[in-house]
């Protein structure tokens, strides 16, 4: 007898434990975490505890903090030393295809990018343009058929952040990643 209730106490708090689990994890209630919190836990959960040199590894410190709050203070497109006129870009074989402000956590969790920076605050507010082009760009002096490239900047300062190439020919980044 007391072997039945052991069984039907453990079934119904297992699924007392999946039920807690389910509801932590269901978007329904609002715990869907965002692309940039699941890219960060996974990054902050497999650092070695030391590096080669037998140091301890950390993440670098934050040097862009949020500043989400100060609108007023951000620089607009055209002030961003690297933005290109639509005009100018046009004749470049290039079109924008995104021309946004939002924060670097927005920034991820629209891309298709597989790591973050730890030096800028979720809630830093980037200027992010996207163009796609026809024309043959080069980066880095390599030919890139077909590109689409992002260049992210920094709001606040100006400051380029990254650039992420892409290229909507299959063979189109061949030159660029080709090692020599």
């Amino acid at each position: 007898m007391k072997r039945k209730n052991i069984i039907i106490g453990t079934a119904v708090l297992s699924l007392a434990i999946l039920s807690v689990s389910f509801i932590n994890n269901s978007p329904a209630f609002g715990n869907n975490p965002s692309k940039y919190d699941i890219i960060s836990n996974d990054i902050k959960n497999h650092i070695p505890s030391s590096g080669p040199d037998g140091k301890e590894v950390k993440l670098k410190s934050i040097d862009h903090p949020g500043n989400k709050d100060k609108v007023s203070m951000l620089k607009k497109e055209k002030d961003i030393e690297g933005f290109v006129p639509e005009v100018e870009l046009t004749k470049k074989g290039g079109k924008y295809t995104k021309k946004s402000l939002m924060t670097y956590q927005e920034y991820i969790d629209s891309e298709t990018l597989d790591g973050i920076r730890h030096d800028i605050h979720p809630e830093r507010m980037v200027w992010v343009f996207t163009a796609k082009f026809d024309k043959t760009q080069y980066i880095e002096g390599k030919p890139v058929e077909k590109a689409n490239i992002t260049t992210l900047y920094d709001a606040e300062t100006g400051e380029f952040l990254s650039i992420t190439v892409t290229s909507d020919d299959p063979n189109g980044l061949k030159e660029l990643t080709k090692r020599e």
